[in-house]
């Protein structure tokens, strides 16, 4: 590696640190959770076939049965993450609402 460039790579704050962490907006937060939900069904109708198609030759489904129960359990997972999302953006959107209001009744 050129002198030059190991200089500067040192220079640099590793990726990540807390001096740079930039919290996502709410409502980023929420496509991004959605989209792993919408993901998450793709994956489990995906093993789902997978699962059927074993049955029919009548071979082994124990593995990808578990994989399956996995795939369902983060889907839980992934689910209760999008519904407490909605429930900040909700709450935060009825506490605006309140705030807008009092301000219009100081005036």
């Amino acid at each position: 590696m050129d002198l030059r460039l190991r200089m500067a790579a040192s220079e640099m704050e590793p990726i990540g640190s807390p001096d740079r962490f930039e919290p996502m907006a709410l409502a980023d937060d929420i496509r991004m959770a959605e989209r792993h939900v919408l993901q998450a069904e793709r994956h489990i109708k995906c093993q789902r076939a997978r699962i059927a198609a074993l049955k029919r030759r009548r071979l082994p489904r124990g593995k990808a049965t578990t994989f399956l129960q996995l795939l369902e359990d983060a889907q839980s997972m992934h689910l209760q993450h999008l519904s407490r999302l909605l429930e900040q953006a909700s709450r935060e959107r009825t506490e605006a609402g309140l705030a807008a209001a009092v301000a219009l009744a100081a005036l």
